[in-house]
Order: C-alpha cells, then structure tokens, then sequence
C-alpha cells in the first residue's frame, strides 16, 4: 500500500487551487514536507526586539506541526485514502483517515486523553522530539491558538475520519465584519421602529 500525503493551497474554497502537492517516501520525510508547505503558505512577519528581530508566524507552528504529526500518528493505515493539508484564506484543515481509536470522543480527546492506533510510530516521533508526552498536543494547540488571539479549533468526526481546523487571522477579520455588520444592522432596525413610533402618535 502506497502512503501519502496530499498538501493543497486555495485561495478561498475549494474550487480554486494555488498550489498542490503530493509527498511520498518515509514517514518522517513526509511529515517534514507537509510542514515545509504549511510554512510557505501562511503570513510571516517579524518581532523587533532592541537591535534583533525574529520571524513571527501568524500560527503557533510548533503545535501545527504536532497536529499534523497526529494525524500521522492515529490514522488507520487500513483506509487508503491519505491525510490531507488544506490552506485556505481563513483557515488550516487536516483530514486524518480512520474515526478516533479505542472508544475515545472528541470532548474526551480535547482534555488531553489519549489512545495510540500506532505506537511504534508514536515512539519513534517522540523520541525525535516531534511530538511530546501523550495527549498533551490537542490541549496545548488550543491554548496556543488563543494566545495568539485566534478562534478555538474545531474537531469533527466524519464518515470514515476526524478533520481538524485550526483558524487564521483572516478567520478574526471577517468574525468582526459581520458582528459590526449585525450591530450596524440592529441599531439601524431600532431607529426605524422608533421612527415609525414616533410618526404613529
């Protein structure tokens, strides 16, 4: 059975590509490639402190890095179908195959339990410090989101495997349009009822 992975850059849904990807070969080499992909398409700016300054990436790329790992680490090598990276304007997708193992439920999951499909696998990326101690990865993905002022990622089951989104600064953006959008909306609503009112005594 051959193992891949698909890496795809788009540049709203799903029905414009900007880049595509396939990565074969090792598992490792795999994972590095997807990574490698992931940086090349998300913002980048830069941290100045004093005379230094220091690239800043508009995710947490350390826990991106774990999220893609475990997608590596728990799929069902049964499925042949391939784990899938997905960029869009507002958001990161990551398709693993195989339902979550061993009667784990995402609320379950999102505390920090954990139950390994693939241990041999595991233990290979810990001890090349890819990932670290058990159940620790989904937790520590949603504190770092929120650190950096993102949307808590969402995780869903579905048909035959879990995707997981992890959500952009662009994501923010359009969240605040459209709550200004609303507020804007319902103010003007009130002015007119009160208008109406006031033209009926």
């Amino acid at each position: 059975m051959k193992i891949s992975k698909n890496c795809n850059m788009y540049s709203n849904e799903r029905d414009n590509f900007i880049d595509k990807k396939e990565f074969e070969g090792p598992i490792y080499e795999q994972l590095s490639d997807a990574f490698q992909f992931i940086l090349k398409h998300i913002n980048i700016g830069a941290e100045v402190n004093g005379l230094c300054s220091k690239n800043v990436y508009e995710l947490p790329i350390k826990s991106i890095r774990e999220l893609v790992a475990n997608a590596v680490i728990h799929r069902s090598y049964l499925a042949e179908s391939k784990i899938q990276v997905s960029i869009f304007d507002d958001r990161i997708e990551v398709v693993s195959p195989g339902m979550l193992y061993g009667g784990m439920d995402i609320a379950t999951m999102k505390t920090g339990r954990s139950k390994c499909r693939n241990q041999a696998i595991a233990d290979i990326f810990q001890y090349m410090h890819i990932v670290e101690a058990w159940g620790t990865g989904i937790p520590r993905l949603i504190t770092s989101c929120k650190q950096y002022g993102l949307q808590e990622p969402v995780f869903e089951e579905f048909g035959d495997g879990i995707k997981a989104t992890v959500y952009r600064l662009q994501a923010n953006s359009r969240t605040s349009e459209q709550s200004n959008k609303r507020t804007v909306e319902q103010a003007n609503s009130r002015t007119s009822e009160q208008a109406d009112s006031q033209s009926n005594k």
